[in-house]
């Protein structure tokens, strides 16, 4: 079975995408603070629905399986197929 999604990088964020869809499921980028990146990154999950808060973890790593959990439950829920 191939994947409907893809996690695409662009500069310093990374994307679920998935096919059909223009806009992004979510989209992950460093956190900064003073002008600075941090070690944290947020992913941002308005592309799933736009009053979704948010979500913050401690790195690159947690971030991007996030981002895999995120096309991965959007094909179990039928997307995509």
């Amino acid at each position: 079975m191939a994947m409907s999604y893809l996690i695409d990088q662009n500069g310093d964020t990374f994307d679920v995408r998935v096919v059909g869809l223009e806009d992004p499921l979510a989209t992950a980028y460093p956190e900064m603070y003073g002008g600075e990146p941090t070690p944290q990154w947020v992913i941002d999950v308005t592309g799933i629905a736009e009053d979704l808060e948010p979500i913050k973890v401690v790195d690159f790593e947690q971030a991007y399986r996030t981002l895999q959990v995120i096309g991965r439950v959007y094909e179990a829920g039928g997307g995509g197929s």
